[in-house]
């Protein structure tokens, strides 16, 4: 919303045989006023209510359209590794990542405008057919003003980790390697920790698979 002298754009839109009067020029100050405190209060619900900028109850209210509480980001900043913190630039973040979770279906776009909303620098998108339907997305190198710890520390990103990690001590474990028995068993601990909806979901559903051999796979 631009901003603009209501004043002179009232009396421009008079026709001419009314401008300059005085009881009209009264109603044209009032009329502008009027407009003026329009533009001014739909400004600051613009911006007292975007994401980049509420602060204190502003965010929170923020935080009841995308179904985030200020108490459940201070535990996700927690499963983080971030101390629990729930000032308002940290809030801000987790209300960031709860936008994506609500509007990403993870396609290709919908990963890459993520992304975006962390830092502008070029994404490039491969694949390895080694590694079947898994994304590989290169930043290139970033400098510490980037911050991609904003992306690293997001909650699904960090299960994520952990899930990969687990996965490794599973198949390690099959393979016989047993001195990753423990560290399966501490990894697990914290993924359910996390008590996430989506990490439980693939712990009952996929986890046990990655512990299977070939033949395990197929008579199940």
């Amino acid at each position: 919303m631009d901003n603009r002298n209501y004043r002179e754009f009232v009396e421009k839109d008079t026709i001419e045989q009314f401008r300059g009067k005085p009881n009209i020029q009264v109603l044209h100050d009032a009329l502008a006023r009027q407009l003026q405190d329009l533009h001014d209060f739909f400004l600051q619900l613009k911006t007292g209510r975007s994401l980049s900028d509420a602060v204190g109850a502003q965010l929170d209210g923020v935080g009841d359209i995308v179904v985030l509480s200020r108490r459940e980001a201070g535990d996700l900043a927690s499963y983080a590794g971030r101390g629990g913190e729930t000032d308002d630039e940290t809030y801000r973040k987790f209300l960031v990542y709860k936008v994506l979770k609500n509007t990403c279906d993870c396609t290709y776009p919908d990963i890459i405008k993520a992304f975006r909303m962390f830092w502008d620098k070029p994404l490039y998108y491969s694949e390895n057919p080694e590694y079947p339907a898994v994304m590989f997305l290169e930043t290139g190198l970033l400098a510490p003003e980037d911050h991609a710890e904003n992306l690293l520390s997001a909650p699904i990103i960090k299960a994520a980790d952990k899930l990969s990690a687990y996965i490794k001590c599973l198949e390690e474990v099959e393979a016989g390697n047993n001195e990753f028995g423990d560290a399966a068993g501490e990894t697990l601990e914290a993924l359910r920790g996390m008590e996430m909806e989506e990490v439980s979901w693939f712990l009952e559903h996929f986890a046990e698979a990655f512990g299977l051999t070939l033949d395990g796979l197929q008579r199940g």
